[in-house]
């Protein structure tokens, strides 16, 4: 399984080609199953909502677009809570931790271009 963050997420779905690069964009098209948190279907919402970008259609029918494209969605859940409130302080973005620990509790590859991220040792081995 590979988990996009919400950057990596947008930037696929819009084919922008110079946020992503071809290493990254194979990965996501090999990849046997795509996921996300459904953080990122909270955080897609509110960047809409605050005008930090556009979409095409309305923030549910793009979503609904993902889902249908096979993108699971991946449920925040009690373990997956527990585990964001107890990483390191490295980021402090709320949904970036809840991101870093659903791909840890899944040990699922995670696909982000988010700077922080490698500070994690949780993710060794699972950033691409």
């Amino acid at each position: 399984m590979l988990i996009l963050d919400t950057h990596a997420l947008y930037w696929w779905v819009n084919r922008t080609p110079d946020k992503l690069g071809q290493a990254q964009i194979d990965a996501i098209e090999t990849a046997e199953t795509l996921a996300v948190s459904a953080m990122t279907c909270w955080e897609m919402a509110w960047l809409v909502a605050h005008g930090r970008i556009v979409l095409q259609l309305p923030v549910s029918g793009w979503l609904d677009q993902v889902e249908e494209n096979g993108v699971a969605i991946i449920p925040v859940s009690r373990s997956i809570a527990e585990r964001a409130v107890s990483l390191p302080e490295h980021h402090k973005d709320p949904v970036d931790r809840i991101i870093i620990a659903t791909a840890v509790e899944h040990q699922a590859q995670l696909l982000s271009v988010d700077e922080r991220f490698p500070d994690y040792q949780e993710l060794r081995g699972l950033l691409v």
